[in-house]
């Protein structure tokens, strides 16, 4: 994203989806011992402790796999509606203690992708083999690709284009896709595939896609799978792979999509998908890249003040949900420069994540004095109001006409500074649902942020929550059979069905 919203907060330059992670064992915002540095590029944002000549390799590297991806999909929306900001540590040590949790322990990810609606963030050490020096940032990429196209992907494809693509490599004549990735062909001979049925259910922040003893078998079989269906069978069933993922950013029901898509049902495709397993072959695709993108005169480098770095460590931790952790980080950004707006206005969602909303409307006031031209600054602040009228179960039953007045304005005002951020027209929205009031400007307002960001479930619901609220009854009803079709969070589709279901009751 350009523009006020990233620029002027970001100097140089909700819900977070993705596995939602409890808090942590405690990392101290001691200062950090290394120069860190930010380089930008066409499309990210790489900050860290590595050097400039590391930093600049890995921001020609990201821009090369993108046009790459490109492509094999030009279909895909490659420009997310929020900015990208890549954390490149020096080392797995430096990394180490900014790792997700589960369950309360740390996850042996080396290097992960966090997407937000603010902010996505892609994590990586440098130090690792050979073999996972590129292959891990190529594989964050692709998720971070795929979550700005803004279309329904369900997690095993997610994950089998990762690893596909994964493997990509350049050579003076283009490049290389689809080179097998030994361990998975490795472990598909020695273990029996999962149903294709079975393989579709696994979701995000379930035990067989966290757990390290569970997820093998979900890793190996998504990437074959996605192998065949783009490399294997001479190529003929990618145009299908396509017409399955384009269906299901329509929002049609898996099954159907599947079917339709690949002229077969599930155990056509899983015989197709053992005898190919079982050969073993997995052939490699050619493809034509422009080797000059991410040149160096695209990119543009600058040192960071340890209250920067102070604070993008901060702000990493704060999207991973770990706020105690995210507040010592930002704490000591803002005693290091007390002028930081971004430190401030990260300090004050970390509040607000920690229930202290008096804390954080005091900081996120003084960040949209800092930053008066600062979309984020005066977004995160409506924010911070709307959240304190929540009980845990993030639900209220109304605003006092001051505070909808103060949100109202401060919204307005982040729409005209960036009316490309989806997550403004949400909430206003949002409060005008729930005072009852302006409810025809609550659908034109989540009709843009849906053209903004398509396909995405959470803002559906509200959609469907305000045809309620005007008693449009059909409406309602087509909208909530939507969000049950779209939405891969079990809490979301419940929750629409008991509205479907009171609709169905007549209450």
């Amino acid at each position: 994203m350009s523009g006020p919203c990233a620029d002027r907060l970001l100097r140089r330059g909700a819900c977070v989806m993705g596995v939602i992670f409890c808090l942590a064992c405690s990392v101290s915002g001691a200062a950090t011992k290394e120069q860190w540095t930010s380089v930008r590029s066409a499309h990210y944002l790489f900050v860290g402790d590595a050097s400039e000549v590391e930093m600049r390799r890995v921001a020609a590297r990201f821009e090369q796999f993108r046009a790459a991806f490109a492509e094999l999909f030009p279909a895909f929306g490659l420009n997310a509606p929020v900015p990208t900001r890549v954390v490149v540590f020096s080392s797995y040590d430096a990394y180490s203690p900014f790792r997700p949790l589960y369950r309360k322990r740390t996850i042996s990810f080396t290097g992960y992708f966090q997407a937000g609606l603010d902010t996505n963030y892609i994590v990586l050490p440098l130090g690792l083999p050979a073999e996972d020096l590129y292959a891990l940032p190529q594989h964050e990429s692709v998720h971070l690709l795929i979550a700005g196209s803004a279309r329904h992907v369900p997690d095993w494809l997610n994950e089998g284009l990762a690893q596909y693509y994964s493997t990509f490599s350049l050579s003076t004549r283009g490049g290389v896709l689809g080179t097998p990735i030994q361990r998975h062909v490795q472990f598909l001979r020695e273990h029996k595939l999962l149903t294709l049925a079975q393989l579709f259910r696994i979701e995000r922040g379930s035990a067989d896609y966290v757990e390290d003893e569970r997820n093998d078998i979900f890793y190996a079989q998504a990437w074959a799978l996605v192998h065949y269906l783009i490399s294997g069978n001479e190529g003929r069933r990618q145009l299908q792979l396509l017409r399955f993922m384009e269906m299901l950013a329509a929002g049609l029901p898996v099954e159907r999509s599947f079917q339709q898509s690949f002229h077969a049902d599930y155990q056509t495709i899983e015989t197709e998908l053992t005898a190919y397993v079982e050969r073993g072959e997995y052939p490699v695709r050619a493809i034509a890249v422009d080797n000059r993108s991410g040149s160096d005169t695209e990119l543009h480098e600058q040192s960071l003040t340890e209250a920067e770095a102070q604070y993008y460590l901060g702000d990493l931790l704060l999207h991973i949900e770990r706020p105690e952790d995210a507040a010592k980080y930002l704490q000591r950004a803002v005693a290091l420069d007390e002028k930081l707006a971004e430190a401030r206005a990260a300090l004050g969602m970390t509040r607000v994540r920690q229930r202290r909303f008096a804390e954080a409307e005091e900081q996120l006031r003084q960040a949209v004095t800092l930053a008066p031209d600062s979309c984020l600054a005066h977004y995160y602040y409506a924010y911070a109001l709307s959240r304190e009228g929540m009980d845990e179960e993030q639900a209220t039953t109304g605003y006092s006409p001051e505070v909808a007045r103060v949100m109202r304005a401060e919204l307005q005002r982040a729409i005209m500074l960036e009316p490309r951020f989806p997550e403004s027209y949400r909430l206003l929205a949002f409060v005008n649902l729930v005072t009852g009031e302006r409810l025809a400007e609550a659908v034109t307002l989540l009709k843009q942020a849906l053209a903004l960001s398509p396909g995405r479930p959470d803002l559906t619901f509200i959609l469907a929550q305000v045809y309620l609220r005007q008693k449009d009854l059909p409406a309602a009803r087509e909208t909530l059979e939507k969000v049950i079709r779209m939405s891969t969070a079990p809490q979301l589709r419940a929750r629409a069905q008991t509205l479907l279901d009171d609709i169905a009751a007549g209450k």
